[in-house]
């Protein structure tokens, strides 16, 4: 039982990522604030560009249903556009802010096609659903596969010429809701087991026997307090640890490692897909800071990082770097790709964060890795309302000081954060 409770724990994580797509002093922005470093001559160098966007809610603009997402409930879009649009944050994502780096308007959303004035297209479009994956997920929305076959479609009612596609650029977005999904669905059942921590030590069970587990990755999951049984040894666990030994209860999933490389593999067939239809130039993301999510840093107050968590995404984007160098040293021609840093742009944006509410001596607001908009309790989240239309969520008081705005994804802050770090990667596609 306890084995099954320890791994619904680390589910009931997973699946807020997954299931933020189903089931919101206010600023209202007319436009995109100009960068100092995007000026009239570069800007007009991009002009001429498109973008094509692929993923899932980090890029999201309006694609999920309006009757089942919370990114179409109030107070979603209380900063930009000032109501509920179908982004999944406060205001503007990582879209937006691509398209105004490209000099364009963010690309309208592919299920709003036939509703939007056609003069609209020419800035691309985006093929992103939040909730999804390179694989399908818990969310009954198209994979990236199916994504792209969209786009296949668009190209041959002739919507883009091929010299369209050659000024195009495409944002690939890969949030972790393949994991989410994989352990949601049981990964391996027969390698689920718990893990105890004894100091520094991973020792699990592999079969019968208990076994020190070493891996470059350190792939057991620590959940829990520590528990001090002062060296006795302890029945459940079948080890004597030191005097004063400290013991994490948790678990591990055998053959995530793999999943991992299976993920990527199909990313970068999706890449290869996108490059063959025209695509000329890609910004792929690398996989966020999973142990720096609100959900794994509660237990501190929302001031400290998960290591364990972050372990499975440097292992994802260690192999994203491996095989994407892989696809360039194979292709006969010059790869355009780029990788979006998301992990170290997430901690350098709380570190600068953290920089600017000192000396700026705003003493009111704790950690930047506290979401801004959470549920009353934890049978809520932001943007729920109950049967007689109460909301039954807590907005802070300063949006525009938050990183993040629920507790999955970015404010509008957190997005201009990041981005800001992002702007010299990009300018990579352009060399």
């Amino acid at each position: 039982m306890e084995k099954y409770q320890t791994i619904n724990i680390f589910l009931s994580c997973f699946l807020f990522l997954l299931y933020t797509n189903a089931s919101t002093e206010v600023h209202v922005e007319k436009e995109l604030p100009k960068h100092h470093d995007d000026h009239d001559h570069v800007r007009h160098h991009y002009a001429k560009h498109k973008l094509f966007v692929f993923g899932d809610s980090y890029a999201d603009t309006g694609n999920s249903r309006k009757d089942t997402a919370v990114s179409w409930k109030p107070p979603y879009g209380i900063t930009f556009p000032g109501k509920p649009a179908g982004r999944f944050s406060n205001g503007r994502v990582l879209t937006d802010y691509l398209a105004s780096f490209l000099g364009i308007k963010s690309p309208v959303p592919y299920r709003q096609i036939k509703s939007v004035n056609k003069s609209k297209l020419k800035y691309g479009m985006n093929f992103a659903f939040g909730g999804t994956g390179v694989f399908n997920t818990m969310e009954k929305e198209p994979n990236m596969s199916n994504q792209i076959s969209f786009f296949e479609e668009i190209l041959e009612k002739n919507l883009y010429s091929k010299r369209d596609l050659n000024w195009s650029v495409a944002l690939v977005s890969v949030a972790g809701n393949d994991y989410g999904a994989y352990l949601a669905k049981g990964g391996n059942n027969n390698n689920m087991e718990v893990v105890y921590l004894v100091d520094s030590l991973d020792i699990r069970k592999i079969g019968d026997e208990w076994r020190n587990f070493d891996s470059e990755f350190g792939w057991g999951v620590e959940i829990g307090q520590w528990q001090d049984w002062g060296g006795e040894e302890d029945g459940t666990v079948g080890f004597k640890g030191g005097a004063g030994a400290g013991v994490r209860r948790g678990f591990a999933i055998e053959g995530l490692q793999n999943f991992t490389t299976s993920i990527i593999d199909q990313l970068v067939e999706n890449m290869r897909r996108i490059l063959s239809l025209g695509v000329r130039k890609i910004a792929v993301t690398a996989l966020e800071p999973l142990g720096c999510l609100p959900p794994f840093t509660a237990s501190s107050s929302y001031k400290d990082c998960n290591q364990t968590f972050n372990s499975v995404s440097d292992f994802h984007n260690k192999i994203l770097r491996r095989k994407l160098q892989t696809l360039k040293t194979q292709s006969a021609e010059v790869l355009h790709i780029v990788v979006l840093d998301l992990h170290s742009t997430f901690i350098s944006a709380f570190k600068s964060i953290r920089k600017n509410i000192s000396t700026g001596n705003i003493s009111t607001l704790v950690s930047p890795m506290k979401p801004c908009c959470v549920g009353i309790s934890k049978e809520y989240s932001c943007g729920s309302f109950d049967e007689n239309g109460a909301k039954k969520y807590i907005l802070c008081k300063n949006p525009e000081l938050s990183f993040f705005w629920d507790m999955i994804h970015p404010s509008q802050n957190g997005w201009n954060a990041v981005f800001s770090a992002l702007r010299s990667s990009l300018r990579k596609l352009f060399k």
